[in-house]
Formats: structure tokens, C-alpha cells, sequence
């Protein structure tokens, strides 16, 4: 357990034998660029995640569970300590931002999977909510998909309040709650995204998501 500005940073794993998941539990400070963090360091370690629940407090904390598999669909480390400990510790690295010599490993690719069509689809939905964003995302999942999009949530200074992730065979479907953080685009308070953040978010992760890339990455 680390402290940091009075937010104590803990991290902890836990398998489900019943569902054969690794669950990760990570509770921190909030702060930009954190679930791209995150997401990165998981995959880094050769884990997939297959679900996820995001959850932002009132006072700058985050508590974010991730479901973890490896690439058999198994628990993730069911029978490997160290793997988990080496989760752990890369976790704990990336909730304080330190991922500089974290990368993520290159998918090896199923024909049989890649044989099966998965509907690509990005659309943003209707809230009443002024200050949030609803993104929808489904396509096909592949390790580091969700670390891929993180990063382009970060490079366009779009921050995350809530996700909720999951994989159903091969199709990855994901719902994220967003907004843009105070400062950017000279506003004085959180508030959704303007049509042209929505517009190169769609771009880019439609572009993230083509069959052409997916095989490829």
C-alpha cells in the first residue's frame, strides 16, 4: 500500500475458480491518463482482459476491477504465483505513472478466430447528463485492444469516469462514460465532448478496430 496526496494506493488479485477469472482490484488517486495506465500494464504481462468495472468518487479516488484470462480463457496466473505477483507490481507501478519500460507483447493471431465476423460498430449515445459522454464500442477483441483505445482517450484529453467492459467470444463490447477535463478548450468545468472530440474519436477507433489493422497489430 502506497499514500499518495492523502489517497492510499492498493492493489490486489483474487481468482474465481467458478468463472476461472483473476479478478484485480485497484484502488487509487484519480488522475489523467490513469485507466491507459493501467490497461497497458495489464497487458504488458500477457493478460486479457475480459471485463472491467471503472468506478470514480467524489474525492479523487478510483476503485477499477478488472476480470483477467490468459490466452487459453483460463484464470489468469491460476497456477503461477509469480505471474501474479509481477501483475501486482506493474499495477502498482502504473497506478503511480510510472510505465516507461512496460510493453505490450505481440497477439498471436487464431485463424479460426479471424474466420469469424464480428459486427464493428462506434456510436455515441443520447445523455441528458451536460458534463458526460456515452461511447459504445464493439468489435473484434484482441490483447491490448482496450490499452489501444485508453490511449486514445488520453491523447485527445478525454477522461474516463466510468466503463464497463466485456468479451463475449471474440467480440469485445464496451460502454465508457466520458468527459474533458477543466483546463481544456479554455473550460472552467468538466463537460462533455464538443462534436469535433466525438468526430476524431470515431476516426480513430474505427480505424483501430479494421480487420486490416487488427490482424496486423
Amino acid at each position: 500500500h502506497i499514500t499518495q496526496d492523502k489517497v492510499e494506493t492498493a492493489v490486489h488479485t483474487r481468482l474465481t475458480r467458478n468463472r476461472d477469472i483473476t479478478e484485480l482490484w485497484v484502488f487509487t488517486r484519480n488522475r489523467s491518463g490513469l485507466f491507459a495506465d493501467l490497461t497497458k500494464a495489464i497487458s504488458s504481462c500477457g493478460a486479457s482482459i475480459v471485463g472491467a468495472r471503472l468506478h470514480t468518487g467524489e474525492e479523487g479516488q478510483v476503485f477499477n476491477v478488472f476480470y483477467l484470462q490468459n490466452s487459453e480463457k483460463l484464470a489468469f496466473g491460476r497456477q503461477n504465483q509469480r505471474a501474479l505477483a509481477t501483475l501486482r507490481t506493474q499495477a502498482q507501478k502504473a497506478a503511480l505513472g510510472d510505465i516507461g519500460d512496460m510493453t505490450i507483447p505481440k497477439p498471436l493471431h487464431s485463424r479460426r478466430a479471424v474466420a469469424i465476423p464480428v459486427k464493428q460498430r462506434v456510436m455515441f449515445e443520447q445523455n441528458e447528463s451536460s458534463d458526460v459522454t456515452i461511447l459504445e464500442i464493439e468489435g473484434r477483441d484482441r490483447p491490448g485492444l482496450l490499452s489501444d483505445i485508453a490511449s486514445i482517450f488520453r491523447d485527445n484529453d478525454v477522461e474516463v469516469l466510468s466503463a464497463h467492459i466485456e468479451v463475449v467470444g471474440t467480440r469485445a463490447i464496451d460502454a465508457f462514460y466520458l468527459f474533458l477535463p477543466k483546463g481544456v478548450n479554455e473550460s472552467t468545468q468538466n463537460c462533455a465532448l464538443p462534436k469535433k472530440t466525438k468526430k476524431k474519436l470515431k476516426e480513430q477507433i474505427n480505424s483501430l478496430l479494421s480487420p486490416k489493422l487488427s490482424q496486423a497489430a
